[in-house]
């Protein structure tokens, strides 16, 4: 098993959180609509109930995110979660049934699903709503790949974060254009702008999340959905993409050394 998930003893983790929003007055759903991140996660990591969150990268991220929304220190909390990969690069496979799930539930954490009447079809509505949330993340978010890929930075160091570098990229200009699709090709051990040029052909939106990894830097390790899948109308494209190895690490020193050596 490539994650070590911690046992029953409580971290404390979710009493905290849970806490601030209660002071800051926010509901899941204000949560949900302000981190887009999906109501299921939110609930999971104040309930600690972490079986029902995705691969680590993802689940650091969610939290991280979480913390830094609610105005706290997220290093802390981090330092204690007990999703972690048991070593550089482990933890970015999420199962079949996970990656759907984590799928539907991020198509359906727009703010408009809180408030859709049962039985009546907004289609339209959500297809507008998406287009709208996709420039806002466009405007705080920086898209900045080349040939080399440079690591992206956060803005701000945030303490604590080992293996995940939480920031994501959104493709603004990409909208679907239409409903057909056709079917992913295998995007992993490709550099990220590659990727990101083959998603574009097709006309799909996507994200990038950056983890440390032994990987050379801008190399994509994992993607969803998986090659051969024709992504649905509503879909979004995520590329896990590596930032090479951690600072400090045994293979940041020897990428170090041979770059000093050259």
């Amino acid at each position: 098993m490539m994650i070590r998930r911690g046992g029953d003893e409580p971290t404390g983790i979710g009493e905290e959180l849970r806490q601030a929003r209660i002071r800051r007055g926010r509901s899941i759903a204000q949560a949900n609509q302000a981190t887009r991140i999906a109501r299921q996660y939110l609930e999971a990591l104040e309930s600690e109930d972490w079986s029902k969150m995705p691969a680590a990268p993802f689940a650091r991220g969610f939290l991280s995110s979480y913390a830094q929304y609610l105005g706290l220190d997220d290093g802390p909390l981090l330092e204690r979660f007990p999703l972690a990969p048991t070593s550089p690069g482990d933890g970015l496979h999420p199962s079949e049934e996970t990656v759907e799930s984590y799928q539907s539930l991020e198509r359906s954490g727009s703010p408009r699903d809180e408030i859709r009447p049962t039985g009546v079809q907004l289609g339209p509505w959500l297809v507008a709503a998406f287009v709208v949330l996709v420039i806002i993340v466009g405007v705080v978010a920086v898209v900045s790949l080349r040939d080399d890929v440079q690591p992206i930075e956060t803005s701000r160091d945030v303490p604590g974060i080992d293996n995940v570098s939480a920031e994501l990229e959104s493709a603004t200009s990409v909208t679907p254009s239409s409903t057909d699709f056709d079917p992913l090709p295998d995007l992993t051990q490709l550099t990220s702008r590659q990727a990101v040029n083959h998603v574009k052909l097709l006309n799909v939106p996507y994200v990038l999340i950056s983890v440390y990894d032994d990987s050379p830097a801008g190399t994509v390790l994992e993607q969803s959905p998986a090659a051969g899948v024709e992504p649905h109308e509503d879909a979004v494209v995520t590329l896990v993409v590596s930032r090479g190895p951690r600072p400090g690490s045994a293979g940041a020193d020897a990428t170090d050394a041979a770059g000093g050596g050259g």
